[in-house]
C-alpha cells in the first residue's frame, strides 16, 4: 500500500510540475493547456476511485460512534436547554423586581427628603431651601446568591417590529433575488445601482 501510494504520489506531483509552467500566449498553448486540464481531471478521480473502500469503511465507523454521541449529548443538551431558559427567565424577572424596589426606595427617599425641606422652610421662613433641586438619592438592594459553577452573560439582542421604520445603512440587498434575475435574464437583466456582466469558468469533462 505504501509503495502504490507513493508512486501515486509522484504521479500527481508530475502532473502539478507540468501544469505550472503552462504559458498561454498561443490557441496552440490554449489546446495543450485543455488537454493538461483532461488529464488532472481524470487522475483525481483516479485518485478518489483508489482511496474510496478505504475512505468508506472508516467513515462507517467514524459516522457510527459520531451518531451516537450526537444522540446523547443530544439528549443531555435539549435538558441543558430547557433549565437555561428557566434559569434566565427567572434571573430576568429578580433583576426586574430589584430595579424596581430600588425605584420605589429612590422616591421614597426623594419624598422625605422634600418633607424634610418643607419642615425646614416653614421653621426658618427661608423659602429658598425649596428652590434646590432633590437629587436622587443612590439605593443598594440586595444582590441574589451567585450559582456554584453557573455564571451569566448578558448579551443584548432584539426583534423586528416595523421593516419600513428602520434606516437604509441597516438594510442589504438581497443578493439571492437578484442573483435568480440575472441567471433567468441574462444580458436582458437591469436593475440600478448593480453592474451586470457575464464571467466564463472553464469546465472539464470527467
Amino acid at each position: 500500500m505504501q509503495t502504490d501510494t507513493q508512486e501515486l504520489q509522484k504521479t500527481v506531483d508530475g502532473i502539478i510540475a507540468e501544469m505550472a509552467t503552462i504559458k498561454i500566449t498561443s490557441e496552440e498553448d490554449a489546446l495543450q493547456a485543455g488537454s493538461f486540464l483532461r488529464k488532472n481531471k481524470e487522475t483525481q478521480k483516479f485518485v478518489k476511485d483508489y482511496f474510496e473502500d478505504a475512505r468508506a469503511a472508516t467513515y462507517k465507523a467514524y459516522k457510527e460512534v459520531t451518531d451516537q454521541i450526537k444522540f446523547f449529548v443530544g439528549k443531555l443538551e435539549k435538558a441543558e436547554k430547557a433549565v437555561k431558559r428557566k434559569v434566565s427567565d427567572y434571573q430576568m424577572e429578580q433583576e426586574r423586581a430589584r430595579r424596581e424596589e430600588a425605584r420605589r426606595l429612590a422616591e421614597e427617599a426623594r419624598k422625605r427628603e422634600e418633607e424634610r425641606r418643607l419642615a425646614q422652610a416653614i421653621e426658618t421662613g427661608d423659602e429658598e431651601i425649596l428652590e434646590k433641586p432633590v437629587e436622587a438619592p443612590q439605593v443598594k438592594v440586595e444582590e441574589p446568591r451567585k450559582m456554584d459553577g453557573v455564571s451569566f452573560v448578558e448579551k443584548w439582542t432584539y426583534e423586528i417590529q416595523d421593516v419600513s421604520q428602520i434606516p437604509r445603512e441597516y438594510l442589504m440587498p438581497d443578493e439571492r433575488k437578484i442573483r435568480s434575475h440575472v441567471a433567468s435574464m441574462k444580458d436582458k437583466a437591469k436593475i440600478p445601482g448593480v453592474r451586470i456582466y457575464a464571467d466564463k469558468t472553464v469546465r472539464v469533462a470527467s
